[in-house]
């Protein structure tokens, strides 16, 4: 898995992926995407993922915008 990928299955946890998907405001496709690393996630779902996950602010900012 790709860095991306790694924290996003961190964050989503036991949930499943659709659901994961929709929390994000993004399609399960999207979502299968950035999995298999064909795809990045936009600066959107970087302010969802920080509003809902406000723990892992760092690791979230470190991962896309290359701060770790």
């Amino acid at each position: 898995m790709n860095q991306y990928a790694d924290l996003l299955e961190d964050c989503r946890g036991s949930m499943p992926k659709g659901e994961f998907a929709r929390l994000l405001g993004i399609s399960h496709r999207m979502l299968t995407a950035v999995y298999a690393g064909e795809r990045r996630l936009g600066l959107r779902v970087v302010r969802r993922l920080l509003s809902q996950f406000p723990e892992r602010r760092e690791a979230i900012l470190g991962v896309f915008f290359a701060l770790e």
